[in-house]
């Protein structure tokens, strides 16, 4: 009997290719399997950390390395009266009453990479209040400068109440200091604590 070995070789070869391309498919569907779970798990994970931000009950905002806003939560939406699209891409500048405090917290987040303090800010409605901001610089892992992130408090009313309790003791000290009577106080051991 005469046999084609040139047909049987091809024949081999086929088989070869389509078992080589099969085994190289089911790599690629378990690494689009494990791409797709990967994404799911980064989608989840984003969602989560979006839901913390608009939870808060602080004013959380973010901006690029040029100083433009990037992420604005609700909280600052309902303090500062700017819905996110009237705020996002615009500077941070914009937040603040004094373009001077603007630049002083520019300067301690360049030099120290972070700021704790008091800053007057203005509303929508041109309406300044204080608020209390801790920033910091955000870097990747490679230390390259993605921007800034602030998360604020408004402090107006409690530094009203402070004012007004401040006030209140000093015209008491006063009533106590400058009475015509005794006014003492002794503790439980009949120590004086306190005398006009």
């Amino acid at each position: 009997t005469v046999q084609d070995q040139g047909e049987q070789q091809n024949l081999i070869k086929e088989r070869l290719r389509s078992q080589m391309a099969e085994e190289v498919n089911q790599v690629l569907r378990q690494e689009i399997a494990e791409h797709r779970r990967t994404q799911d798990a980064l989608r989840r994970s984003r969602r989560f950390a979006q839901s913390l931000v608009n939870s808060s009950l602080d004013m959380i905002m973010a901006a690029n390395p040029e100083g433009y806003i990037t992420e604005y939560n609700s909280a600052a939406s309902i303090r500062f009266g700017y819905e996110p699209d009237e705020v996002l891409g615009t500077n941070t500048l914009q937040l603040y009453a004094d373009p001077d405090e603007y630049k002083r917290v520019q300067a301690e987040l360049d030099a120290h990479g972070v700021f704790a303090g008091e800053v007057n800010n203005v509303d929508k409605e041109g309406r300044v209040f204080t608020s209390f901001l801790a920033a910091s610089r955000l870097y990747d892992e490679d230390g390259v400068l993605l921007g800034a992130m602030g998360v604020s408090r408004d402090i107006t009313q409690m530094k009203r109440d402070d004012e007004a309790l401040r006030a209140s003791e000093e015209r008491y000290r006063d009533l106590f200091e400058n009475a015509t009577d005794l006014i003492q106080s002794v503790d439980a051991g009949g120590r004086f604590e306190y005398v006009n």
